[in-house]
């Protein structure tokens, strides 16, 4: 249903998801703020009937002589000292409204306190939904639409639509009380003053709401954009600066600054014109009641009482009708917000479960094996990998090679448990693992050739996701002395209490690479999986670091991915691929006799090498 036909009918379905937005464990906190705007509507009753009673007591002290209210007005004179009724109640009055307000500084901090700590839990929750969602969703979604969703997105929705809301009933619920109050006193009048403000209020809105909805929208995606344009601009930092084109990225990102600030500019603005209108409508309706009175139809005795009640209540209800049109605006322009955020909340609950329990049952004692595998990525017009059938067993080293497309990293990734196959299955020692890789992914020690290096010491870069407290030294001596990272360590001026800098920028990328060796080798893994993770090496290091994992042989499984071939030559066997299928496979000395394939790769690769030879 488009905005046009019937934004109302949006609106609703909007607040809906946005309550389903609220952790489970909070909702009865909101309840709480419910009841606290309930309680605040019936103190501003009362609050408005005294000021309405001292009003009337000082135009006619001896009004209340006879009636019931006697009583109270003797007995407050007592506990005040005075035999002034008017003074006594004026006391009374000033006591519950210091009363009042203290309670009403509580409901305020309990109404920012609650969806704020709220909005937090979600953002965790979000942020765990997404760290455990299958790798195919991260493939198709940009990191920048992520960042934007769990910071100012999540803000958006707890601190201005579901804060807007609450706010909403609670402002509803004092007019409601107030109102009750001037119904009872004079209900022509009133009835009179709701119909012309509630309608002027609904114009209000009904002008203003779908334009605040786009500009909401458009907000959210010049945030998106802009959080894209720093990640890519800071990503690209060395060839931006060597190719001169800073300017380029800083007015790439001035331009969406300068557009984002431009709809809060128009936001802002519209949320405090109903309140100037309002305000406005309002005086003019005490200048109509002084009119009405002085004209005949009204009481003189009253009016005195009335306009102060109304002054009162006006006081009172103007900002709150004000306030109520804000919070329909900031509900509305959070919409885009709360529409982006539980579409992924929603796609992430069914599509991304919490992690079981490792299948600790299932041992790994005899090999992993794959069967019939297949695989095609979302919207690909053909298979990247079709009817793959691999056998790892436990202790050998196995590499795996072919061109560029062949399907190598798809297949490594379905090893990994990272993607999920369309046909086939996944056996652990024969038994199938498809629906839970757990057991397997806790076994593995992985290195990708993209390197990611958190900005934190490179003793917390190795022992990655170890709270410091619990690093075992012994162990990260072992990975230093295996990836050959001890020439680096004695280099840096802290050691390994060295910060590494963001992405690890301090160190150049073969030693970014042989710190992504050590981490996966800290875990002790029984698989030690490898992608092409030589490739910014050195030959001389890519050399030695070859003879370290070669030595690691027997003692783990090994599973490699070559960016050279040098380094799966002692492999005890050698798969290779090509058009996502496994061609050959044999030994490095006899897939030189009898594979074409794997005589071109080996033969690219020896030029490769001279290549690099030269260049040094």
């Amino acid at each position: 249903m488009s905005e046009t036909r019937n934004p109302e009918l949006l609106r609703l379905g909007t607040v809906r998801e946005a309550l389903t937005l609220i952790p489970r464990a909070a909702r009865r906190q909101w309840w709480w703020l419910v009841l606290l705007g309930l309680i605040l509507s019936a103190l501003e009753a009362i609050a408005a009937t005294a000021v309405f009673a001292l009003i009337q007591l000082m135009v006619d002290p001896g009004r209340f002589g006879a009636s019931r209210f006697a009583f109270y007005l003797q007995s407050a004179a007592g506990i005040f000292g005075t035999p002034d009724p008017v003074l006594a109640l004026a006391l009374a009055i000033a006591v519950f409204y210091a009363a009042k307000n203290l309670f009403s500084a509580y409901a305020f901090y309990r109404q920012a306190q609650i969806p704020l700590s709220s909005g937090a839990e979600f953002a965790r929750a979000l942020f765990a939904a997404y760290l455990n969602a299958p790798y195919l969703f991260h493939l198709g979604k940009n990191s920048a639409e992520i960042q934007r969703n769990v910071g100012p997105a999540v803000d958006a929705i707890f601190r201005q639509v579901l804060y807007s809301l609450v706010n909403t009933a609670s402002e509803i619920l004092m007019i409601i009380g107030l109102l009750a109050v001037t119904l009872v006193i004079a209900p022509l009048t009133t009835l009179v003053a709701v119909a012309v403000l509630g309608t002027v209020t609904w114009i209000i809105y009904i002008v203003v709401q779908s334009r605040v909805f786009r500009w909401g929208r458009e907000i959210q995606e010049q945030t998106k954009a802009m959080l894209q344009s720093v990640n890519q601009s800071l990503g690209a930092l060395k060839e931006i600066k060597v190719m001169g084109r800073e300017p380029f990225f800083v007015r790439q990102y001035m331009r969406l600054r300068n557009r984002q600030a431009y709809m809060y500019t128009l936001y802002n603005t519209v949320q405090q014109l109903p309140r100037l209108m309002l305000e406005t409508l309002f005086v003019g309706m005490i200048a109509l009641v002084v009119l009405v009175s002085k004209l005949g139809f009204g009481a003189d005795a009253l009016i005195l009482p009335l306009l102060g009640l109304y002054a009162y209540t006006g006081f009172r209800i103007m900002p709150s009708l004000s306030r109520i049109l804000a919070n329909l605006q900031s509900i509305r322009f959070g919409a885009a917000a709360i529409a982006d955020v539980h579409a992924d909340f929603v796609a992430l609950a069914t599509a991304a479960p919490a992690p079981t329990k490792p299948q600790a049952a299932i041992p790994f004692s005899r090999e992993f094996a794959l069967r019939g595998i297949s695989f095609v990525y979302p919207g690909a017009p053909r298979r990247v990998l079709e009817n793959i059938d691999l056998v790892i067993p436990r202790g050998e080293s196995l590499g795996i090679v072919g061109a560029t497309g062949s399907g190598k990293s798809t297949l490594l990734d379905i090893v990994t448990g990272l993607l999920d196959p369309v046909a086939g299955d996944i056996l652990l020692d024969g038994a199938s693992i498809r629906g839970d890789m757990t057991a397997w992914q806790r076994r593995l020690g992985y290195v990708t050739q993209m390197v990611f290096l958190i900005d934190d010491t490179l003793r917390a870069n190795i022992a990655f996701g170890i709270p410091a407290a619990e690093i075992e030294a012994a162990r990260l001596d072992t990975a230093v002395h295996i990836a050959q990272l001890e020439d680096v360590v004695a280099q840096l001026p802290s050691g390994l209490d060295t910060v590494v800098g963001e992405r690890g920028i301090r160190l150049s990328g073969g030693q970014r690479q042989r710190v992504a060796i050590a981490r996966a080798l800290y875990g002790r893994p029984e698989v030690l999986v490898l992608d092409e993770a030589t490739a910014a090496l050195d030959n001389r290091t890519e050399l030695y670091l070859a003879e370290a994992v070669e030595k690691l042989a027997g003692e783990m499984t090994l599973v490699i991915v070559a960016h050279r071939l040098n380094t799966i030559r002692h492999c005890d066997r050698i798969f290779v691929m090509e058009d996502g299928r496994i061609v050959d496979s044999g030994r490095y000395d006899e897939l030189m006799v009898h594979s074409a394939v794997f005589r071109h790769l080996a033969a690219q690769d020896t030029v490769k090498i001279r290549e690099d030879e030269a260049a040094s």
